[in-house]
């Protein structure tokens, strides 16, 4: 995900809290905005303010907080996508449930029906609705 905040250089950073001063009329978050054309406002400028100490280097772009996998990319491939390639070569219907209780088998890990569902879905499996297949059907 690209963030749109990322376009302001941390001097030019630097340069518009420079030109902040508290109560001075014209000096202030709304008028800055205005002034250097900022246009995601004033709110902006606060929270650059609010982690400036005075120097260039506290405005660099911090690194974001992200989810921790709880599989890693083999786990991923080995017990869900292998999993679900089989039984889909056997024509059994997979669901969540089943390919839950495979991993938490055989890893002996709790992992969440909704963490394996996007792990699928980031791999390329499409989830649908399937039912068995009776000797009439067959």
């Amino acid at each position: 995900m690209i963030c749109k905040y990322d376009s302001y250089t941390p001097r030019f950073k630097h340069k518009v809290l420079e030109e902040y001063h508290r109560g001075v009329s014209g000096c202030g978050f709304k008028s800055l905005a205005k002034r250097f054309k900022i246009t995601d406002g004033h709110k902006l400028i606060m929270s650059w303010y609010s982690r400036w100490d005075g120097t260039v280097d506290s405005l660099d772009s911090r690194p974001r907080d992200h989810r921790t996998r709880k599989l890693n990319q083999q786990e991923v491939e080995e017990y869900i996508l292998d999993f679900v390639n089989s039984m889909n070569n056997q024509r059994i219907p997979v669901n969540y449930k089943m390919v839950q209780t495979h991993i938490e088998s055989s890893l002996e890990r709790e992992v969440s029906i909704r963490t394996i569902r996007r792990y699928g879905e980031t791999n390329g499996i499409r989830w649908k609705q399937t039912r068995e297949i009776t000797t009439r059907d067959g």
